[in-house]
């Protein structure tokens, strides 16, 4: 029989191999159109993806028993589904390739050579942080040994991946209402108002928290199997996609740029990511 770390490790292997392959094909239309800005919209995709192809099957026969790993399935599809929308809808209304690709793009030169560097630095790169963000994820919904029902742990992690996602979506429809008003001339500057009078970055602070909550949930499913060493891994995920929103592709990317007396006083009355009301 299989111990927890034993079926770990396999998914793990699996999961790589599965996402090289589903990175090569989102390559393909993207070094044919130019736009590897593609990789944004598959960014989304590929988690519930994983999770269904590692763990949905055993769920589809025996749901009761797989409680939890029910419960990351849905919530990663949830997530997932709705990002992957919501950034294709931009990808679709903008004709030219996002300014963070095409800056990239620009030293890479044409041809095989940049086909080449557009598959290897962006997709199978993309592929390498997926298994990584991912453990979480891949444990909640293949390490099945211990209870079949959900613990207080779990509830703990549902309760903060629920919230996540409800903030990112709250932040997500509000500067689309904002950014719709400015385009029609009906607003100006920066939106400073809902939720982005908590954070600077609502959106970006909701996924980080909701992959706090899946974390839990690894958590959860790493000590019912008595595998305690799997936390590591279970929390390396949140961890390491919260760097990445923080200090990497998400705020320093968003904020580049910007600068006045507004932005400046804003700055200084709202937190950088997590939600935090200022006196005022």
């Amino acid at each position: 029989m299989l111990t927890a770390y034993d079926t770990w490790w396999s998914v793990v292997v699996a999961a790589l191999l599965v996402v090289i392959a589903w990175a090569l094909l989102w390559s393909v239309p993207a070094v044919a159109l130019r736009r590897n800005d593609l990789a944004d919209v598959a960014w989304g995709l590929t988690f519930p993806m994983l999770a269904l192809v590692t763990g949905g099957l055993i769920v589809g026969f025996d749901v009761v028993d797989h409680t939890r790993a029910t419960v990351a399935l849905g919530i990663s599809i949830a997530w997932g589904v709705r990002l992957a929308v919501h950034i294709g809808d931009r990808w679709r209304s903008h004709a030219e390739e996002d300014r963070r690709y095409a800056a990239m793009r620009a030293g890479w030169g044409s041809g095989v050579a940049a086909a080449f560097r557009s598959i290897t630095r962006v997709f199978l790169l993309q592929s390498l942080l997926v298994v990584i963000v991912a453990q979480p994820l891949l444990l909640a919904a293949t390490v099945h040994v211990g209870r079949s029902t959900l613990g207080w742990l779990d509830y703990v992690g549902i309760v903060i991946a629920l919230a996540g996602l409800l903030l990112e979506v709250t932040a997500d429809r509000q500067l689309r209402q904002f950014l719709a008003r400015k385009r029609a001339g009906d607003e100006a500057g920066y939106l400073m108002r809902g939720v982005w009078s908590w954070s600077r970055h609502p959106n970006y602070a909701g996924d980080a928290i909701l992959w706090i909550g899946l974390g839990v949930l690894g958590i959860a499913a790493a000590l019912d199997a008595d595998a305690r060493w799997l936390i590591i891994p279970a929390a390396i995920g949140p961890v390491v996609m919260f760097v990445l929103l923080r200090y990497v592709s998400g705020v320093p990317l968003a904020e580049r740029g910007r600068a006045g007396a507004d932005w400046d006083a804003y700055v200084e009355r709202t937190s950088s990511f997590f939600p935090w009301r200022t006196p005022r």
